[in-house]
């Protein structure tokens, strides 16, 4: 990639804060870069981490037939179930779920490493993170840290059906 870019190892080197030396050995396997040098190598190159990382041998394809995926309650008292949409198997790095949450005066709770992303597909949610409310119906979107605590609440009297992608995978 440095030799694509141009760069010649005195360059590369200044630009990323380590030495000439340090980065030949990198190259030629001799030395094994920290998670943080290997970040700042792909900014200063205008690349991204992955690129660093062998891919996975075989790209494994997974078809889930519509109506075959299984829902799960996690407790009766619960007010909400979901469906495994992506099962690639390995370690995946999302998960892709049906979710229904039902009418209920109870407000459900998340906190997670990572990221979220929601399409409504039915129904009428309230989504509060940080303390604050954002109302969403069917056709719109929501993509956020999922860090802080994210409450959802369904505001309609029928079930809502989102599409969630989580990012790192759950399980």
């Amino acid at each position: 990639m440095r030799h694509a870019r141009g760069l010649t190892l005195a360059v590369l080197a200044n630009r990323a804060g380590c030495t000439g030396a340090y980065l030949s050995n990198i190259e030629n396997g001799l030395a094994v870069p920290s998670l943080s040098v290997i970040a700042t190598l792909a900014v200063v190159l205008g690349s991204d981490v992955s690129v660093f990382f062998a891919p996975d041998e075989a790209h494994e394809v997974t078809v889930i037939p519509a109506g075959s995926t299984n829902r799960l309650r996690f407790s009766p008292s619960r007010e909400e179930s979901f469906a495994m949409l992506s099962n690639r198997g390995g370690e995946p790095s999302y998960n892709a779920l049906s979710y229904e949450l039902y009418p209920s005066m109870t407000d459900i709770r998340f906190r997670y490493f990572g990221e979220r992303f929601a399409l409504v597909l039915s129904g009428e949610v309230e989504i509060t993170i940080d303390g604050e409310r954002r109302a969403l119906g069917p056709g719109d979107t929501i993509h956020y840290s999922s860090h802080p605590e994210h409450v959802l609440k369904n505001m309609s009297n029928e079930p809502a059906e989102l599409l969630w992608i989580v990012a790192p995978a759950l399980i």
